[in-house]
């Protein structure tokens, strides 16, 4: 029986060769596949289902992972695999269970205080293609204002389905954007935002796109809210500007 999976996966994708064939396009990167069954590579790694990936592995069949580059890798072995040796999903053999949807759930809890007044105490789900949703993100009061989750909205998934960013009520003249790893369920403060985008393509694919409210310096003084694009830690990389027609570039 192979037990590897729980704590070889990622190693194995670390380790992927640089051959090059061709896979099932309709296997997501980023993928598992346990005998005749896929799983999300979050899914798969994630604690809470390992029950569920422990009876994949005893009902029997090879493991092999499908990086994100979309090459095959043998779990056992860690070596490139030919995608012709994978079931064929095409035939109905293989059922994924992935990250579908995001739900923002409302609460009857108190209101949270933020510095831009009382804001909804509501909840950040995740719902998976099997049905299930999980809890990811409960508002909180915070030591600073950027600690503060209130009025949760404007969730985005990554392209690896690994983290979901979104925005909270924060300052009077800004919200903030923060960021939840949906396999450890850490939340983390990005940067202060009052417009969120994860750039799918390009140079900057995997970056934010944000609008943040500035203030010129002496002395000319005065505030002004340009777009930046920003790293997945709120690091500024380019200014945008504030037209937001740029916005259709990325």
């Amino acid at each position: 029986m192979n037990k590897k999976i729980m704590g070889s996966i990622l190693a194995a994708l670390m380790i992927a060769g640089t051959t090059s064939f061709s896979a099932f396009a309709t296997t997501a990167n980023g993928s598992v596949v346990i005998g005749s069954k896929s799983f999300d590579l979050a899914y798969a790694n994630d604690t809470v289902n390992l029950t569920e990936i422990m009876n994949a592995i005893i009902q029997g069949g090879s493991i092999y992972v499908k990086d994100f580059s979309g090459n095959w890798i043998d779990n056992a072995t860690g070596k490139s695999v030919d995608a012709s040796i994978i079931p064929d999903e095409n035939e109905g053999q293989v059922d994924t269970v992935s990250t579908v949807d995001i739900i923002l759930k409302d609460t009857d809890k108190p209101l949270i205080a933020t510095g831009a007044g009382d804001a909804a105490n509501n909840e950040l789900w995740v719902k998976y293609s099997d049905g299930r949703e999980e809890l990811l993100v409960t508002c909180s009061e915070g030591d600073e204002t950027k600690d503060i989750i209130a009025g949760i909205c404007n969730p985005k998934l990554t392209q690896d389905k690994k983290k979901i960013y979104f925005m909270s009520e924060a300052w009077t003249t800004s919200a903030a954007i923060h960021v939840v790893d949906i396999e450890s369920k850490n939340q983390q403060f990005v940067c202060p935002g009052n417009y969120l985008k994860i750039i799918e393509a390009g140079q900057y694919s995997g970056d934010l796109i944000v609008n943040q409210h500035r203030y010129h310096g002496a002395p000319n003084y005065g505030s002004y809210d340009d777009y930046y694009i920003v790293d997945e830690n709120g690091v500024q990389i380019e200014d945008l500007g504030d037209d937001p027609a740029v916005l259709g570039e990325y």
